[in-house]
């Protein structure tokens, strides 16, 4: 199960797009929610991956906390963040959304139907 909390943006579709490609559940997870909440809703839900808007990383106690709770951490980083600013746990588990894209760059609507 993967979570979002991000704001509405392109990365957002594109997020749910991958996961509804895939058949995964995504989970999206209310930005003004309090921290409690936030962790109350990924421990119920059972995230194992969080795309999470890298404005919110800026919150080092949340980022701290997510890292413990989940797997894996995504971070949308349409605003420019250094994994040098973030206090990283381990390195192993926090990529970077363009990173992904560049690297998995096969978005194709030569035969999408609109």
């Amino acid at each position: 199960i993967l979570g979002i909390l991000a704001l509405n943006s392109a990365e957002f579709v594109i997020t749910a797009f991958g996961c509804w490609k895939i058949n995964a559940v995504l989970t999206p997870i209310n930005y003004t929610l309090k921290p409690d909440e936030l962790f109350f809703i990924i421990q119920k839900a059972k995230i194992r991956c969080i795309f999470i808007d890298a404005r919110f990383c800026e919150n080092q106690a949340l980022f701290q906390t997510l890292q413990k709770l989940v797997d894996y951490i995504i971070v949308i980083d349409y605003v420019q963040i250094s994994k040098n600013k973030l206090q990283i746990d381990n390195d192993n588990k926090i990529f970077f959304f363009s990173d992904i894209l560049a690297k998995y760059n096969t978005l194709n609507f030569e035969n999408a139907i609109i």
